[in-house]
């Protein structure tokens, strides 16, 4: 190949590697890819078309592109978009700034846009996920626009329904009305006429009372009745007559009781008995030792009683004592025998209480069960006892012999005020479960857990409900 080739050829080569890279440049250039950059994440429920290379703007501005979509591993996380921005936004990126997806255009292509922050947040480092809205598709603003005009259209129909029925409903009661006048004049018309039939019997009855006949007529024109009440009125003064006689013959009975002094026999029989509840309220005295002597029957009595409450106290000592010996207490446990009111919360938390039985737990959530009442104090509300009730069924397949505990978590609070309310709510559900379901109170005890402290991860607010009941026999 001649010389003047080669140089032709080395010149082309040349010119064309020349004009790859100002092409290669001026392709990274309007990329950004040569500019300093910032790497942000936003995460959406919904890309909406959005795909890795996409434009990514800021306040508008072109400023960067889409890096990466990563798609979420279960259906309740969010896509989670990587993009970057050139370091020259980050005076107004700030950590209140927000991005959204939307459309160039009316049906272009989707970007990602990235609204300016306020003064008041901190500026964007690299790496950081900024708060998102979800974009708005065009199909679910016509189906809700389509929504609304049904419902529009159902209303209207339901209007127009209901005009029609209100018209008939006046129409019926025009007619009605026009019935009713209609029966009210009949019927004044026949109570006219019966009145009128009325005052001619009335005359009638008059004027033949008048004239003596009918039996009231002759009743009231008749001597003779006079002659007969007449003789009625004298037969009642002599029935007084004898009255009063009788009368005398009493008063004579009455003195002749007098002069055979009956009233000193009646005194010595009053004097008799009087003696009988002297000797009888000696007897009862001398029974209750009240003579003030230190004997009697009723005294001996005392003394066996108290003799037989120092044994029980004596009694319920020692099997305290027993209870709390290491040698004794693993039989007693097993027998049931337990002393809750020696259990610490801390204790409690640790296991140290009955590890050996199995814990049979329900949870109700303080929502479920506590309302503010008007004195600013909560009260167990009546749905809250149906909640308790609903979960009590488990446990009325155990013994009542078994201990059985009311754990007890408040929400947020400052620590004393979070251990007040825990303890309150313990002893209100503790009260009612007893009342209720008619449990033994020695084997109730309430475990206020906020008074040792510890915060239970993740928070907890409400009421668990413990049995530990014997573990099943192989």
């Amino acid at each position: 190949m001649s010389a003047s080739r080669q140089t032709a050829l080395g010149v082309f080569l040349i010119g064309g590697l020349i004009l790859f890279g100002i092409g290669l440049f001026w392709i990274g250039d309007r990329r950004q890819l040569f500019a300093d950059n910032v790497e942000l994440f936003a995460e959406f429920s919904n890309i909406s078309g959005l795909t890795r290379g996409a434009k990514v703007r800021v306040a508008g501005l072109d400023a960067g592109e889409v890096l990466d979509i990563q798609i979420p591993p279960n259906p309740e996380s969010r896509f989670r978009v990587r993009f970057r921005t050139t370091s020259d936004f980050q005076t107004i990126l700030r950590t209140d700034s927000s991005a959204s997806i939307q459309n160039d255009g009316l049906v272009g292509n989707k970007f990602l846009q990235v609204e300016a922050g306020t003064s008041a947040g901190m500026p964007v480092t690299g790496g950081v996920t900024i708060k998102s809205r979800e974009p708005v598709e065009v199909a679910d603003l016509i189906a809700k626009v389509n929504d609304t005009v049904k419902i529009a259209n159902d209303a209207v129909l339901d209007i127009r329904t209901g005009v029609n029925d209100t018209v008939k409903t006046i129409l019926g009661l025009s007619l009605q009305t026009t019935e009713v006048i209609s029966d009210v004049s009949t019927q004044v018309d026949k109570f006219a006429t019966t009145g009128n039939s009325i005052g001619e019997d009335v005359r009638s009855i008059v004027s033949n009372v008048r004239n003596g006949r009918g039996t009231l007529g002759r009743l009231m024109n008749d001597d003779r009745l006079y002659d007969q009440l007449r003789e009625t009125a004298d037969e009642g003064n002599r029935v007084i007559q004898n009255f009063k006689a009788t009368s005398e013959d009493l008063r004579a009975i009455s003195s002749d009781l007098k002069t055979r002094d009956l009233g000193s026999q009646v005194e010595r029989v009053a004097g008799n008995l009087e003696n009988l509840t002297k000797e009888a309220v000696t007897a009862i005295r001398t029974f209750q030792g009240g003579d003030g002597s230190s004997g009697g029957l009723m005294a001996e009595v005392r003394q066996t009683l108290t003799s037989a409450n120092e044994t029980m106290a004596n009694f319920a000592d020692s099997s305290e004592a027993l209870k709390r010996n290491f040698l004794f207490r693993g039989f007693f446990n097993n027998r049931g025998y337990f002393d809750l009111d020696a259990v610490t919360v801390s204790e409690y938390q640790e296991g140290r209480f009955l590890p050996g039985r199995q814990k049979i737990s329900e949870w109700v959530n303080s929502t479920d069960l506590f309302a503010m009442s008007a004195g600013g104090k909560e009260q167990l509300t009546e749905d809250g006892r149906k909640k308790l009730d609903f979960a009590m069924s488990p446990f009325l397949a155990y013994s009542k012999n078994e201990p059985f505990i009311i754990e007890s978590w408040a929400g947020p609070g400052n620590d004393p005020e979070r251990v007040l309310r825990s303890r309150e709510r313990a002893i209100m559900v503790s009260d009612y479960l007893v009342r209720k379901f008619a449990l033994k109170p020695n084997n109730v005890a309430v475990m206020p857990m906020n008074v040792s402290g510890v915060t239970a991860t993740p928070p907890r607010d409400g009421v668990g409900l413990v049995l530990f009941a014997p573990k099943p026999r192989r």
